[in-house]
């Protein structure tokens, strides 16, 4: 018997097929110190594991800013993350399969 249902992050439950590439381009937007492969490794490393794991982005930032060898203030982070479009029609449908099932 089915009891939980897990979506993925990228290109389901948002519609970007990238959703880690574009907040990490965008955190390299607001600090233009930043460049593409450093903040990508250090965010797969230190919160990679966010989209699959219980936490908090607020529990891994320290060690996601002493990687990329610089402080980012958490509002930029949030600006960046806003940026991903959700896909509505998924959220819709995780809503409706809450009723029935645990979802993640």
């Amino acid at each position: 018997m089915i009891k939980a249902l897990f979506f993925d992050f990228d290109g389901v439950l948002t519609t970007d097929f990238n959703g880690t590439g574009n907040i990490c381009n965008n955190l390299c937007t607001a600090v233009p110190a930043l460049s593409i492969e450093p903040v990508l490794e250090c965010y797969r490393r230190h919160c990679g594991h966010l989209i699959t794991e219980p936490g908090k982005f607020s529990d891994v930032w320290d060690a996601f800013c002493a990687c990329i060898g610089q402080p980012i203030a958490p509002d930029i982070l949030r600006k960046a993350l806003r940026t991903v479009s959700r896909n509505e029609e998924m959220f819709g449908l995780v809503q409706s399969l809450r009723k029935k099932y645990r979802v993640g």
